[in-house]
Formats: C-alpha cells, structure tokens, sequence
C-alpha cells in the first residue's frame, strides 16, 4: 500500500484513478467518502466511483480502510436488482469502489417566468381604502401539461400530485394578497408556487409492512369490548322488566 501524501489526498473533477478511471463529475459525499461520476477510459463505459476521503494518523486511517475492504466485500457478494453492482475495488492510488451508475431523476425544477401568467386584482386584504384604488392582489397561473422546462417524468410526477388543485386545462392557480404591495404578493405567490412544485416531485415514501405491537393489540381488543357493552346497554328493555 503507498504511502499517504498530499497528491493523493487532493483529486478531484478531471482527475485520473488508476490510470483508469477519469472523473466527470462529483455526485455526493458523507462523513469519509466522496461519489464522482467517472469514465472507464479503456472501455469507454460510465461508472460511479466512491473514493474514501478520510485522512487521519496511521492507525485510524487503517481502520476506516478495513472498513471501506469489508463494505466492498459484503456488497459485492449480493445479489439483488436494488443493489448496485460491484465493478472493482483498488487501494491504489487510494481507497476506491467503482460500481455501476444508475441514471436518476433530477427533481429540481427552475420555473421560467415566460409560461407563467401574472394577473393583478383589486385585494380583500389589509389596506383600508387603499384597497379598492389599486392592484395589490396577484394571481400567478402555470401550464403543467405545456410546460417546457419539465422533464417527462417530472410532468408526470405534477399531473399525479397537484391533480386536485389543477384546473381541467392542467393549469395550477395560487394567489396571494397578504401585503399591501404587489411587489411583495408577487414575490411571495411566486415563492409558494417553487415550494409546492418542489414538494409534489418528491417521491412518497413507501409504508412498509410491520407486524402490529402487543400494545396495539390490546387496545384493539379493548375499543372491541368498549363497543360490546355499549350495544348490549341499547337492548331494548323487556315488559318483565
């Protein structure tokens, strides 16, 4: 295993690993590796390279190197279509795990101000008579089906998540008129719109199946024998009684 030093320590986007791999760009990182979307320069293919990116003193540094060995081990003896395959795994000129690049989907969305349609109104909010002399009131309406800053997943993801709020055209409406300046309704009515689109393209989170607690057993049992005694109190009384 070389010896750790300064060069080794500083890679980065444009990179080469191994004389092999070319990195393209940075995906993500944690607490001591970073992801880079890198190039296999023989074979021409796209990969994903995770780089352990901890520098310590000597025998921390071995730990976390066993540690990054073992992962690279145990993932590569599974199987399984939601795990990622294993391509290689170096120590040279660091620590690193190529895998396979699984292509996502991008779920920022920056709305272009051109499909948006901005109206003005006379506002019901704080003002007094300034209310009914001027526009304060703003309501922005956008175009999901025709949008075309949307990818077709993410067109999709809106259409199912804002079905209810959409009208039958597919436009999404909001309004505001909290201030008593347009400028500042406009602003915020444009803010809610970004953090609605932004939300309904997150992926719901799956339930995942679980068995249910003793706790919650018996207090099933108990709203059972709550509702027994109070159907057997609304017999009807009979003549003898």
């Amino acid at each position: 295993m070389p010896e750790d030093n300064d060069s080794i320590w500083s890679v980065g986007v444009g990179a080469v690993i191994d004389e092999r791999y070319k990195l393209l760009s940075k995906l993500g990182s944690g607490g001591a590796a970073v992801v880079y979307k890198a190039l296999h320069l023989q074979l021409g293919r796209q990969v994903a390279i995770k780089l352990l990116d901890f520098k310590a003193d000597d025998d921390q540094q071995t730990v976390f190197e066993e540690r990054f060995r073992r992962e690279a081990r145990a993932i590569s003896t599974l199987d399984h279509p939601n795990i990622v395959t294993i391509h290689d795994f170096s120590f040279q000129p660091r620590p690193y795990i190529v895998m396979e690049l699984l292509q996502g989907h991008d779920l920022e969305v920056e709305l272009d101000e051109k499909e948006l349609r901005i109206d003005r109104f006379c506002s019901s909010g704080p003002g007094g008579q300034h209310v009914n002399t001027a526009d304060t009131r703003i309501q922005v309406r956008w175009n999901v089906p025709q949008s075309l800053v949307l990818s077709e997943f993410q067109r999709a993801r809106l259409l199912n998540a804002l079905a209810p709020r959409l009208t039958i055209p597919g436009d999404l409406i909001l309004s505001c008129d909290t201030h008593r300046s347009q400028r500042r309704n406009r602003q915020e009515a444009l803010q809610r719109l970004a953090a609605l689109v932004r939300a309904a393209l997150v992926p719901p989170r799956v339930r995942k199946k679980t068995r249910p607690t003793a706790a919650s057993r018996q207090r099933r049992l108990e709203g059972k024998r709550r509702r027994a005694r109070r159907k057997q109190d609304r017999r009807k009384v009979s003549d003898q009684d």
